[in-house]
């Protein structure tokens, strides 16, 4: 239906620019690089994952649905530590953890919040709540991981100390 094949195109448009969003006040251009990519490797992971797991929950079938939010959840999770997140596969595993969350909401938890009459009419909660609150806690975890790993150019990319911009975070 028209309605599916529009959010299908609205989906791809987001693919194609969700990449610069996430690190667009990156102070540096090595940082806004590692933040595009950490966006695109979190974007394949939730896109593939979502695939998987919408499969195997409906068996063998794929709920478009599922697969929508599943996909962007991605990025939405990747969003608040694009930049401070220094293996590529760290982000491909963060984005499988998102859609594997997402999905299993949409699938097995969203039915139980109809039946007792809650409404998410837009998905809201179940995508950018839990993955934004998901991607709040890994930010402090990376900054943290950051400084250990990559002490030389730290003090570029935060104005303050390691431990107070985790709390901030």
């Amino acid at each position: 239906d028209f309605s599916n094949l529009t959010s299908y195109l609205c989906m791809i448009i987001l693919f194609c620019y969700f990449p610069s969003f996430n690190p667009a006040l990156a102070k540096s251009r090595i940082l806004s690089h590692r933040g595009r990519i950490n966006t695109y490797f979190s974007l394949f992971g939730s896109g593939l994952t979502s695939f998987i797991i919408s499969g195997l929950y409906n068996g063998g079938r794929f709920v478009f649905e599922e697969i929508l939010y599943g996909s962007i959840s991605g990025a939405i999770i990747i969003s608040g530590c694009c930049t401070v997140c220094i293996y590529h596969w760290a982000s491909l595993i963060i984005g499988t953890i998102s859609a594997i969350i997402t999905v299993s909401f949409l699938s097995k938890i969203k039915p139980f919040f109809v039946k007792h009459g809650l409404q998410d009419t837009c998905n809201v909660l179940i995508v950018h709540g839990i993955s934004g609150i998901l991607g709040g806690f890994l930010t402090p975890i990376f900054i943290r991981a950051f400084k250990k790993k990559d002490e030389s150019i730290y003090n570029d990319i935060f104005l303050r100390e390691c431990d107070d911009q985790a709390g901030i975070q």
